[in-house]
């Protein structure tokens, strides 16, 4: 599978997937896993079990080719965990796909946008409403955008039509990237601050314990949003 195919069959995958969770969302059921999707998207499309499965091969060989050398192609990797199984998150794929969604209000246009493989610049976006895209993502999972991410965001931001934007792969790729840090942080407040609370060292909480590491968390955060 070429570049260019491989990047209109992930564009579409994006843009059915942000339908689907919009789906979901709005019904109040669990989103499916992207990994899931992917598979059930070739099984719909194709039919057959053998072509389904000869397509999702050929976009997989594709993902591996060409990730090193195509920003879209690399996060889609990384979010299907095709480059690296271990390393899937479903909050990544969430937090990424919330945020193609976010930037796109025609759902419907989402793969023709992100695709851009007639180099018309239909996967630039203005710098400004990428910048508040992001802000309501981190806000939304109470969070704070990380001071080295909106300069980088800015400093990647490019002369279109005399607006400043970005390409969206680009930016797909810095967000995920500062989205895996904030969760890994985290995690380390979170496993520093259990240690620090777990008075006894049973590797439980008690109610007393819990209601104090609660406090202890939204101290940090209030001081992260003040700072």
């Amino acid at each position: 599978m070429l570049v260019n195919l491989a990047r209109r069959v992930v564009a579409k995958l994006y843009e059915e997937k942000v339908q689907a969770d919009e789906v979901d969302d709005r019904e109040g059921t669990m989103r499916q896993s992207f990994p899931s999707f992917i598979c059930e998207y070739f099984e719909t499309k194709y039919g057959l079990k053998k072509m389904a499965e000869k397509k999702t091969g050929e976009l997989i060989n594709s993902i591996r080719q060409f990730a090193s050398s195509d920003d879209l192609l690399k996060v889609f990797g990384s979010l299907s965990g095709i480059i690296d199984s271990s390393s899937y998150s479903a909050c990544a794929c969430d937090f990424v796909l919330d945020l193609i969604g976010s930037v796109y209000s025609n759902h419907e246009a989402i793969d023709e946008m992100l695709s851009d493989v007639n180099k018309r610049g239909t996967n630039m976006v203005d710098i400004d409403i990428m910048m508040e895209a992001v802000t309501t993502q981190y806000e939304l999972r109470s969070q704070t955008v990380p001071v080295t991410l909106r300069d980088e965001l800015l400093q990647r931001a490019e002369d279109h039509e005399g607006e400043a934007c970005i390409r969206i792969d680009v930016c797909l790729d810095i967000v995920h990237t500062a989205w895996l840090g904030t969760m890994e942080e985290g995690d380390t407040v979170l496993e520093t601050t259990f240690n620090a609370f777990d008075k006894d060292h049973d590797g439980e909480l008690s109610a007393q314990e819990f209601t104090a590491i609660v406090r202890e968390v939204e101290i940090l955060r209030y001081r992260e949003e003040r700072a």
